[in-house]
């Protein structure tokens, strides 16, 4: 079974396009939330509204997925809502609201009943979107989202870091702590496997210049006097 590959910039706008029916606003909502916190699919799964709006019905600015429901249960983790996302995921919470599913203790992302949608409806409905925005090839599934916000993160932690605006040791360790990993060996699955995309691009650049092969370099000939 292949690893699970990233998604580009522009495939991410456009898988989240694909969504329609009744529940385009959950699906869009919950796999834009998924690309812009990294969190894992059954992380994302164990979410309440509780957990994404205050007491007076506001929309919090962070999601937070409790300890118990983490990976490991060691400790919490806690996202900022980013700004693509609120406006589509209000539209889903008062979708809900519709359907009679307001109260705070029912799951975010309900189905018809109104109990929470499962690991393979989730799995399923990303699918159906990845084949509408033509993405056929094997290797996207839901930890696809996953490793989109890493390839993101980790794009641009190594622009400030080259650039000098942060001065971190290891943009890694910041991926590390921004995927929720105890390890940072496995923080550096989801980094090789990005560069290793890279590379495979780099290789291409000038593969048209004429520069394939490599010029032979004559060995220095020994003097008369040298053995």
């Amino acid at each position: 079974m292949p690893a699970c590959k990233p998604l580009k910039p522009g495939q991410v706008a456009l898988v989240a396009n694909m969504f329609c029916g009744v529940f385009k606003n959950r699906n869009k909502a919950l796999f834009l939330i998924a690309c812009t916190t990294g969190f894992r699919a059954a992380e994302l799964l164990s979410l309440t509204r509780a957990d994404v709006m205050t007491s007076s019905g506001h929309l919090q600015d962070e999601i937070t997925v409790k300890r118990s429901n983490m990976k490991g249960k060691k400790r919490s983790r806690s996202c900022r809502i980013h700004p693509c996302t609120a406006p589509v995921l209000i539209d889903w919470l008062r979708d809900q609201e519709q359907m009679g599913f307001d109260t705070p203790g029912i799951a975010l992302w309900s189905k018809s009943n109104g109990g929470p949608i499962s690991y393979h409806a989730y799995w399923k409905l990303l699918k159906n979107a990845f084949v509408a925005a033509g993405i056929t090839q094997r290797g996207y599934a839901t930890h696809t989202c996953r490793k989109t916000f890493a390839a993101e993160a980790l794009k641009y932690l190594n622009a400030k870091f080259q650039s000098g605006e942060i001065s971190a040791s290891d943009p890694v360790s910041l991926i590390c702590k921004l995927l929720g990993h105890a390890d940072v060996r496995a923080t550096m699955h989801y980094v090789e496997s990005i560069q290793s995309e890279a590379d495979a691009v780099l290789s291409q650049i000038g593969s048209n210049w004429g520069l394939d092969e490599t010029p032979k370099i004559s060995e220095p000939q020994p003097k008369g006097n040298e053995k």
